[in-house]
């Protein structure tokens, strides 16, 4: 457990510090530094900064050996990280002590600054100043979250290790060099080795850190300063420990750690120049919050960005806070927002692209690994993390209010010819159809494709009864919602608009009392 003292010079500091949940020193400022510079974590010194950096001067011996020091200001207004930033936790430490006194923090390291302005959190009481700003990062985010997860650590091991020599291995190296749990942004090692029980071991022990797995080709690719013929011979790359540590750690990584040897296993460690970017694309279901998933839920509420059509913000509102950056486009514009969504990711940001119903059921996953794959020499594209988080489609949505009609084989066709030429749509209509499956149409109708619902349903007719099930699903799981069922003989061309999803059924369609089930073929 980490030791915490407040080093008080004056009386009128005093307040302030037992205001902190920390041992309180009273006295000469630069006798009790002095005294417990050896003997304790971090210092929190109520004195000016002038003076502060006067006295730790000339005991200064390296970023991983001395205490993490913070100064506060006489009057309680500012906290300045001063030795430690990430090394010791001291911006961390920093954000806690504002926290309780109401005061700023002034974060001067670059890769905890995202912002170049001040920010205010509207939960944590307190204001938080970043000086410098990490060249090419863009300001999306007025959220002040914690940036200062930039080590990777790289493991290797044996198929006999043990769980517990592992686990001793990294965490003492993670003590030796005075780096702390939460500067860590994964543990990294070769696929082979994803479920070994040693790895699974060391993963439960730190729960809220990523586990991520590379290739033999993948390592093998990078250079590293300790490679072993041994080792390439064995799984097929000359370096994991090392390799691993430093792929996961992006461009321009760097090696604090080299590997390090310990009881079959190896550890190596490296830094990040800046933080991870991530890109979740979300879909937020067909409307009410009751079918939005936990997951969306979590990856809208964490994201520092979130992109969107202004209806489906609107449909996602309640999960935001005035920390957040939003930024709305019009319905057109989809591959516009993909392109910003992926850029801002590879920029260093946390971004939620949402839409509604299930991302990729014509939504905006597909657009999103088009962009990706467009600029997948960028290697701050290759770095960011990528989610796809599923949703209630409108398909799924419309089925459940008919009954079952989606029961059994079925397709998803949609009737907008503005991507797809209206002879392939035409053929996918009567394809689906005479093999029997039952449809899930999307886009039925709009102002500016008035006559497609009519000629889709003349299509049909080719192939199917007039007596064939429709269900006319409109605004399902939304304000307005109302269905009814039809057939394809009487189905009305201009009874649609954007908002309806069509289920037409096929010749084992079955229907009553305003429902309509696809027959499953259970005895």
């Amino acid at each position: 457990m980490k030791r915490i003292v407040s080093i008080v010079s004056g009386d009128n500091t005093a307040s302030l510090a037992e205001r902190l949940p920390y041992e309180v020193k009273r006295g000469k400022a630069a006798t009790l530094i002095a005294e417990e510079w050896p003997r304790c974590d971090a210092m929190i010194v109520f004195l000016a900064l002038g003076a502060l950096v006067r006295i730790i001067s000339p005991m200064l011996s390296g970023k991983y050996d001395d205490p993490a020091i913070i100064c506060v200001d006489s009057h309680g207004n500012f906290v300045i990280p001063v030795l430690g930033g990430h090394s010791r936790g001291a911006n961390d430490i920093a954000r806690d002590v504002a926290g309780a006194l109401g005061a700023t923090a002034v974060i001067t390291t670059a890769t905890d600054s995202p912002l170049e302005h001040t920010s205010l959190s509207p939960h944590s009481g307190y204001k938080e100043v970043m000086t410098e700003v990490h060249p090419g990062r863009m300001d999306n985010s007025g959220k002040t979250t914690p940036a200062g997860r930039l080590l990777t650590i790289g493991v290797g091991l044996s198929t006999s290790c043990r769980p517990e020599s592992l686990y001793q291995l990294v965490s003492g190296v993670i003590k030796e060099n005075g780096f702390t749990v939460d500067s860590i942004e994964s543990i990294s090692t070769i696929v082979s080795r994803r479920y070994h029980p040693a790895v699974e071991y060391l993963t439960s022990q730190y729960p809220d850190i990523s586990l991520r797995t590379y290739t033999a080709d993948e390592l093998s690719k990078v250079d590293t300063p300790n490679p072993s013929h041994i080792v390439k011979k064995a799984v097929g790359t000359p370096s994991v420990a090392e390799a691993a540590a430093l792929v996961a750690g992006g461009p321009g990584a760097e090696l604090l750690t080299e590997k390090q040897i310990g009881d079959q296993a190896t550890i190596a460690v490296a830094r990040r120049v800046r933080k991870r970017g991530s890109l979740s694309v979300v879909g937020i279901g067909p409307g009410d919050a009751i079918h939005r998933t936990p997951a969306a839920t979590q990856a809208i509420e964490n994201a520092e960005l979130i992109i969107g059509y202004e209806m489906y913000i609107d449909l996602c509102s309640s999960l935001l806070d005035g920390s957040q950056n939003v930024e709305c486009s019009p319905i057109g514009a989809e591959m516009v927002r993909a392109e910003r969504a992926v850029q801002s990711a590879a920029d260093g940001t946390r971004v939620a692209l949402v839409c509604s119903g299930d991302p990729g059921i014509y939504a905006m996953a597909s657009p999103v690994f088009q962009i990706m794959n467009r600029m997948h020499e960028d290697p701050w594209v290759k770095d960011m993390d990528i989610r796809v988080i599923p949703g209630v489609s409108a398909a799924q949505a419309a089925a459940a209010l008919l009954g079952a009609p989606l029961g059994h084989d079925h397709a998803y066709i949609s009737l907008s010819d503005l991507l797809t030429p209206w002879d392939v749509i035409e053929k996918r209509l009567i394809a689906a159809a005479s093999a029997g499956l039952t449809m899930a149409i999307y886009n039925p109708s709009s102002s500016q494709r008035p006559m497609n619902l009519a000629m889709a349903r003349n299509a049909l007719l080719k192939v199917l009864p007039t007596s064939t099930p429709v269900g006319i699903v409109d605004s399902a799981a939304r304000k307005g919602e109302r269905y009814r069922l039809t057939t394809l003989g009487e189905l009305d061309g201009n009874c649609c608009t954007m908002t309806t999803c069509l289920l037409i059924g096929s010749s084992q369609t079955v229907t009553y009392d305003n429902t309509m089930y696809a027959p499953r073929g259970y005895k």
